[in-house]
């Protein structure tokens, strides 16, 4: 494994993770306004599709944490020593 590899694989997870805490912040604030004004269908409207935005940028993280952990024990297993 390169360590520029690896490098950009942990700065893309931070990276992802932070974009996906800030999406899950925004989720949790709409469903507080969807749940203020329940009746309001253009605001559980926003909900949904702020959900979808959420899910899919949680997605791209998990892809990523994947990415990692297969590089660093493919590495592992490769190199016991280390």
């Amino acid at each position: 494994m390169k360590e520029l590899t690896f490098s950009k694989l942990i700065n893309e997870c931070h990276k992802s993770l932070e974009d996906l805490v800030a999406e899950s912040q925004q989720t949790l604030n709409l469903a507080r306004v969807v749940n203020k004004y329940p009746h309001d269908q253009d605001r559980k409207t926003a909900l949904q599709l702020q959900y979808l935005r959420e899910n899919r940028l949680r997605l791209g993280y998990e892809a990523r944490r994947d990415e990692l952990l297969r590089l660093v024990v493919g590495r592992s297993e490769r190199n016991p020593a280390a």
